[in-house]
């Protein structure tokens, strides 16, 4: 009887073996996939100044239509409808940014933000 009993616990420890190592290889494949995913996009994302510039080119664009339609009082509500880039808007330091056409400083206390052209600009 005491072989039976370590013969069926063998064979237990055996398949409960071959499960773990099943599912460690499933892990590890899983794994080289994410791998794979994670290196695919970090080449599609820009680097820091190539993403620098284009925040600039959109807030940019955003300033110009704005002042452009005569709006120079502008709300972070403004901001986030017209896709003003969130970076800028979920730093709560963040009282401004001067764009190449355009400054966008932040009203003290109202949250609203002015909105001026660029002296260097005017001609344009």
């Amino acid at each position: 009887m005491g072989i039976c009993y370590t013969t069926i616990l063998k064979s237990y420890i055996i398949h409960t073996f071959s499960q773990c190592q099943e599912y460690i290889n499933d892990v590890e494949g899983q794994h080289d996939i994410l791998e794979k995913q994670i290196a695919e996009l970090e080449n599609k994302i820009l680097p820091d100044v190539e993403m620098l510039f284009y925040y600039g080119c959109k807030a940019d664009s955003i300033t110009e239509n704005a002042f452009l339609n005569g709006v120079l009082v502008l709300s972070s509500d403004y901001l986030k409808g017209n896709n003003f880039p969130a970076v800028f808007l979920m730093d709560k330091d963040f009282d401004g940014i001067s764009t190449t056409n355009y400054k966008l400083i932040k009203e003290k206390g109202t949250g609203n933000f002015l909105l001026t052209k660029n002296q260097l600009n005017e001609n344009n």
